[in-house]
């Protein structure tokens, strides 16, 4: 009988009889949940008042932990049910890293379009394999014509 285990960082041992595991080709981090926006479907005025603040991001350093795993990734989804990835205050140095770590990889991720700009664009540039844009997403009328 074989175990499949995830390779541990600490230990780097695995008992006879195993393998490790390979790495996932896609991994999604909801990486936010602040948002600058007011979505008329979103639940945000709510799950601020539960959280007493407007939200925040996980910073660079936490997300340095998954280095191993993003590195063979083929797909990186920075997404949020309920946050803007876009706003990320360390965005271009993560992904100048996550470039470094993994030239291959390919990003995906679903925003509101108000952080995306000219400026950020190059961020993205031979790495963007799907952008979802979020129109009409204040005013609930023209969302539901459209």
């Amino acid at each position: 009988m074989t175990t499949l285990v995830l390779e541990s960082a600490a230990a780097g041992i695995r008992p006879p009889g195993e393998i490790k595991a390979p790495y996932p080709k896609q991994i999604i981090l909801d990486w936010t949940d602040y948002c600058n926006a007011k979505c008329f479907f979103c639940y945000r005025e709510k799950y601020e008042q539960q959280i007493g603040g407007r939200g925040e991001f996980i910073p660079f350093a936490k997300l340095k932990q998954l280095e191993r795993a993003l590195s063979h990734a083929e797909y990186f989804g920075i997404s949020s049910g309920i946050g803007e990835p876009l706003l990320h205050p360390e965005l271009e140095q993560i992904l100048k890293w996550l470039y470094e770590i993994n030239p291959t990889i390919l990003i995906r991720t679903t925003t509101n379009g108000t952080a995306l700009t000219a400026s950020k664009a190059p961020w993205f540039a031979g790495h963007l394999d799907w952008l979802s844009v979020s129109l009409n997403a204040s005013d609930g009328e023209a969302h539901m014509r459209e």
